[in-house]
């Protein structure tokens, strides 16, 4: 049987817990438990906090799907480590939407993807990225931020 890894609104297998990931720093986790089973993950940063089963067998099966990893160079873990978890979960937020879409997202979209209430908030967390070195800005362009890191 799979598991929908992304649950919606109407879903009533998955049930969201009053706890915040150590990963992205949101409060969005979800968990989902039936009598063989026991999986907690975070729909912000989709990563899995718990995976328990009762049997072997499903332990080695396919069930869950695996997650999609994000592959870092040893230098960019280097530098995320420099930031505080805000930052660092906007820096992969921004990854992911550089390789999705081939462009970078725009500031009110980052500010929609954390539920940050102003655009300014982005704006401060991308100051921090900037002055690791692990994007580089320019003003002067709409979407105006670049991996150096990514190539």
């Amino acid at each position: 049987m799979a598991v929908n890894i992304k649950p919606t609104r109407r879903d009533r297998s998955w049930q969201r817990l009053p706890v915040v990931c150590e990963k992205c720093g949101r409060a969005n986790v979800c968990e989902y438990r039936t009598r063989d089973r026991l999986l907690i993950r975070c729909l912000s940063c989709e990563t899995w906090i718990v995976r328990y089963y009762n049997s072997p067998a499903d332990r080695t099966g396919v069930d869950p799907p695996a997650e999609e990893s994000i592959s870092m160079r040893v230098v960019e873990r280097e530098l995320i480590s420099e930031v505080q978890n805000t930052p660092a979960a906007l820096y992969i937020f921004i990854r992911r939407y550089v390789e999705a879409h081939g462009y970078a997202p725009t500031l009110r979209e980052m500010s929609d993807e954390f539920a940050w209430n102003s655009t300014s908030s982005a704006s401060h967390y991308l100051k921090q990225l900037e002055d690791v070195g692990l994007i580089e800005r320019d003003y002067a362009v709409p979407r105006g931020l670049r991996l150096p890191l990514l190539r």
